[in-house]
């Protein structure tokens, strides 16, 4: 694995440890997700690019159907936000874990693309994002963790 999907595991192991039964829906990595996930949590992999993340919509709301879960939570990713139209959708609890700034710098490629398209959509949707989320978080047990338990004590 790589950062990101290194983290993805991380979460998925330290909700699980907690008791949370956890799904992780997730696309093409770049380097393969592992197979020996924790013990209550479990991967479904749907196999597109992570451009297309927002593809993902089926399998999440295939997923909500079958798990009815309680709370969702996603990685922050600008292509990314089907588990949060699915919360909200549903009217769930959802969480977003930023662990990297909503917008990349002024000058990158997607600052660049963002700033020729009208309306500005990219940093439009990295808005939406954030504000879908009931809460966002950073990277870490506090960010990701705690508010589920919190969320758990209503």
């Amino acid at each position: 694995t790589v950062g990101g999907s290194t983290h993805v595991v991380e979460v998925a192991a330290g909700l699980a440890r907690r008791g949370h039964e956890v799904v992780t829906i997730a696309g093409k990595a770049a380097a393969p997700l592992p197979t020996d996930w924790p013990e209550g949590a479990r991967l479904v992999n749907v196999p597109l690019p992570k451009g297309l993340a927002l593809a993902t919509l089926p399998a999440v709301w295939r997923a909500g159907r079958a798990l009815r879960p309680d709370v969702v939570m996603e990685r922050y990713y600008n292509f990314a936000g089907a588990g949060l139209l699915y919360a909200r959708r549903r009217r769930l609890p959802a969480l977003l874990e930023v662990n990297a700034p909503l917008w990349d710098p002024p000058g990158s490629a997607k600052d660049r693309l963002d700033r020729v398209i009208p309306g500005g959509p990219l940093r439009r949707w990295a808005i939406w994002q954030a504000r879908a989320a009931g809460r966002t978080g950073r990277a870490g047990a506090c960010g990701t963790v705690a508010p589920l338990a919190e969320y758990r004590r209503r």
